[in-house]
């Protein structure tokens, strides 16, 4: 029997990721996947050849399928993926709550074939608007396993790992503490944990905490100006259950899409959470009732399992809108695009390519003089600082 050949798939991401192996081994397992590094090729040979490199490898190589990895990458925008001519383009928007409405823009106006998520919410968001979306979170690859024994004695009763300066989780911390849980809080600006060493913690926790409640990053979308703070999907829950610990979480709307009530405790004030953590702790059997249909749900959401069903050849009948849906790009989406783009300029026509593309855009003129001023601003520094070097 013939072995089905793999379809070549291009990953562009802005710079290299600690958690890159975790989002690239599952799809390597079904798709031929190269990477491209957008900052450090348009740095060595500059944006205009970068482009043409690329679109010629995928021609010559017939690689179908492009992912733009496109949160905290300003300069990956639009008009980048636009310029790029693959048969279906895709979006990953991991960390799209922070960055929702950009990519948004960013989806519409390129007309992509779907967005990748790792937040079940975002998914409902892009349907609203009429894409395709595939939920493949970037946590649970290679690294997380069971123990040997999954029964085995777990000696530290409630971990946490992460940033405790985030939110309310201090406050929180310290309630926890004031009702005698002794809580271990490892990682964030405790410790800096490789991924083995979080494994290893994670096998060995009865109880591994959760908090939803997010301090929204700064972007270069308009989220942090209009709100501080988001429930939100947090991977360390599906890390739990991938090695066989049972999470008690803090209450975020992507929960109830991914587990049902009785397969995940949750909590939504400091009071329940001393209560409910108390209880598990006491009541070993329904600690283990909970445990087994958590850790079997989260089974089910192994990157390695759902990328399975991962098609990126959208079927047109899967298209919610046949028509576009492209409004008018906002001044402060096309600001920071620039601004991004002139950063890392490091060639004569580079910012040829830039002004080419500022002068395609449909925006008033005193806006484009104002980018232009800004980017022969920001060149000519950087040519000052040189000089003045030598």
């Amino acid at each position: 029997m013939e072995v089905a050949k793999k379809v070549k798939l291009i990953l562009i991401f802005g710079i290299r990721h600690r958690w890159e192996h975790q989002f690239v081994e599952p799809l390597r397992t079904v798709f031929h996947v190269e990477i491209v590094y957008f900052n450090s090729g348009v740095g060595k040979m500059g944006l205009p050849e970068f482009l043409r490199r690329l679109n010629k490898k995928i021609q010559d190589e017939g690689i179908g399928v492009a992912v733009f990895n496109v949160d905290f990458f300003s300069n990956i925008d639009y008009l980048l993926i636009n310029s790029i001519q693959i048969p279906y383009k895709w979006l990953l928007a991991h960390d799209d709550p922070t960055h929702h409405v950009r990519n948004s823009i960013t989806a519409i106006q390129a007309q992509v074939d779907g967005i990748i998520v790792a937040d079940p919410v975002s998914g409902l968001k892009y349907r609203s608007l009429g894409f395709n979306t595939f939920f493949l979170p970037l946590e649970g690859g290679v690294v997380y396993s069971l123990p040997d024994n999954p029964e085995q004695d777990r000696p530290i009763d409630v971990l946490f790992i992460g940033r405790g300066d985030l939110a309310n989780r201090r406050e929180y911390l310290q309630v926890l503490e004031g009702a005698g849980i002794k809580v271990r809080h490892e990682g964030g600006e405790v410790s800096r944990l490789t991924y083995d060493e979080m494994v290893q913690l994670l096998r060995q926790a009865k109880l591994v905490l959760n908090f939803s409640l997010n301090t929204v990053q700064e972007s270069d979308s308009i989220e942090p100006s209009v709100y501080r703070y988001l429930f939100e999907w947090k991977g360390r829950i599906l890390e739990a259950g991938l090695c066989g610990a049972l999470c008690v979480s803090e209450y975020a709307p992507s929960l109830e899409l991914l587990f049902e009530e009785e397969e995940i405790p949750m909590f939504e004030n400091p009071e329940q959470c001393i209560a409910l953590i108390q209880r598990l702790l006491s009541d070993l059997k329904l600690q283990q009732s909970y445990r087994e249909r958590f850790v079997s749900k989260c089974r089910l959401y192994e990157p390695e399992y759902l990328v399975r069903q991962f098609n990126p050849a959208v079927h047109p009948r899967r298209r919610l809108l046949r028509h576009p849906n492209a409004g008018r790009v906002p001044h402060w989406y096309h600001q920071q695009s620039f601004q991004s783009k002139f950063r890392i300029a490091r060639h004569f026509s580079d910012a040829s390519h830039i002004l080419s593309e500022l002068g395609s855009i449909r925006a008033p003129i005193w806006f484009k003089v104002w980018i232009l001023v800004r980017g022969v601003s920001f060149i000519a520094r950087r040519l000052f600082r040189k000089i003045v070097k030598v």
